[in-house]
């Protein structure tokens, strides 16, 4: 009898602590539903404000680049179609080409690995909506059956029939929230990926070129004796003459650059 009472007992709280969810699992699925309205929301703002200034066709440009001279090369990527971090990116790669050829290596694929995370962080928000919203969802569907079940038993059909409705409209919410979350993940994911195409295709064109240039005595790589500082100033005086400020000089290399002020252009882009 003690083992029966102490089994009922364990129960009741299980059953309390379960029914305790019930008013947090329905916040969090309302601000699921929030979030898949801001969603909407934002890849819509994207498309208009970002998404249609990508306007490149990527052989065209690497052609370009492979056949500017150096001092037109920065021009070159300022008056592409590229994004503006993503020409922040290439005028920070190119301004700092006199590094030895592995360093500058190393710069590039960290200036394509912070546009990599930064696009992953958004992603990944969406993604973990598209897990988590069904789980709260299928949470809410449960927790008001038990008491549901239970009322019937007892001819409360009254009862039943409201734990019926709030189990089918947290159900809905969650596959509402990961249904939106999914197709907005899908077309950030098809517009990054050609984001990253475009920029990994355009930093090995001009890895090529400046180890050409190097071969042929045009630029020079800093070596044993020469002021590191003056490399430093040099990069940060070419970026400052084309509209970059410092702080997003830093940025490409591990914050998130502004994106205000566009960088200016012969096309007044």
């Amino acid at each position: 009898m003690l083992e029966i009472a102490q089994a009922l007992y364990l129960t009741d709280i299980l059953h309390a602590v379960a029914q305790g969810l019930l008013a947090p699992v329905i916040i969090v699925l309302l601000a699921f539903i929030i979030y898949a309205v801001f969603l909407i929301g934002s890849v819509i703002v994207e498309a208009v404000t970002e998404r249609r200034n990508f306007r490149i066709v990527i052989s065209k440009f690497l052609t370009s680049i492979a056949c500017a001279k150096e001092e037109d090369l920065a021009d070159v990527v300022i008056d592409s179609g590229l994004l503006r971090r993503q020409k922040v990116s290439l005028l920070t790669l190119w301004s700092y080409r006199s590094l030895p050829s592995e360093t500058l290596e190393t710069l590039a694929k960290r200036l394509f690995a912070v546009q990599e995370l930064r696009y992953g962080r958004i992603t990944g928000r969406t993604d973990a909506a598209v897990r988590l919203a069904p789980m709260f969802g299928l949470m809410g569907t449960l927790i008001p059956l038990g008491p549901g079940i239970v009322a019937l038993g007892q001819g409360q059909t009254d009862v039943l029939a409201a734990s019926i409705g709030v189990a089918f409209d947290t159900t809905v919410a969650g596959l509402i929230t990961a249904g939106v979350a999914y197709v907005v993940g899908r077309i950030r994911g098809n517009w990054y990926e050609n984001y990253l195409g475009a920029l990994e295709a355009a930093m090995c064109t001009m890895l090529e070129k400046i180890e050409k240039e190097r071969e042929a005595g045009i630029v020079t790589t800093v070596g044993d004796g020469v002021d590191v500082e003056a490399i430093i100033a040099r990069a940060e005086k070419e970026m400052s003459d084309k509209g970059i400020s410092l702080k997003e000089l830093v940025g490409a290399a591990g914050e998130e650059p502004r994106e205000t002020d566009a960088i200016p252009s012969k096309e007044g882009e």
